[in-house]
């Protein structure tokens, strides 16, 4: 990939939903078009209700748009099968939901290492220390042993 390609493109996306008790669709995101590039950090900002979960759920590849394409690092996203997808997911996409959906059992850095865990093939030392890294660029290194009930 080169510096100059977006790592995550949304090209004209939308997406709708049906339901039996609507006349219509109800078109939540309409022709969003997007470029992020490596190294760049964005923010999605809007009120309550204006689709900010449903493009990060397609950012993150945890939905499909209705129409219009998502590209991963030049890949259109739609011929993805639903593994390809959580590859992905698993091994070049952070994501931090709004619930947390955090073990309450393990510690933050064992949280962070659940999604390695079916790699078996990777280094776990590597894997440790990448986790660690990432934990110190969130203020959290002093953190790593304790429990997601022990944060705020």
């Amino acid at each position: 990939m080169s510096n100059n390609q977006p790592l995550l493109q949304l090209n004209h996306v939308s997406k709708s939903y049906t339901h039996p008790a609507l006349p219509e669709a109800y078109h939540v995101l309409q022709g969003i078009s997007l470029a992020v590039h490596p190294g760049e950090t964005i923010a999605v900002l809007g009120p309550s209700g204006s689709g900010k979960s449903t493009l990060l759920n397609l950012m993150g590849l945890l939905d499909r748009p209705s129409s219009g394409q998502v590209l991963f690092q030049g890949s259109d996203t739609a011929g993805f099968s639903n593994s390809q997808a959580a590859l992905h997911r698993n091994r070049d996409l952070g994501f931090v939901f709004q619930l947390h959906h955090l073990l309450p059992q393990c510690s933050v850095l064992e949280n962070v290492l659940l999604p390695t865990l079916p790699d078996t093939a990777a280094d776990s030392d590597l894997l440790q220390s990448r986790a660690q890294d990432l934990l110190a660029s969130a203020g959290l290194h002093a953190r790593l042993h304790h429990l997601p009930g022990e944060l705020s």
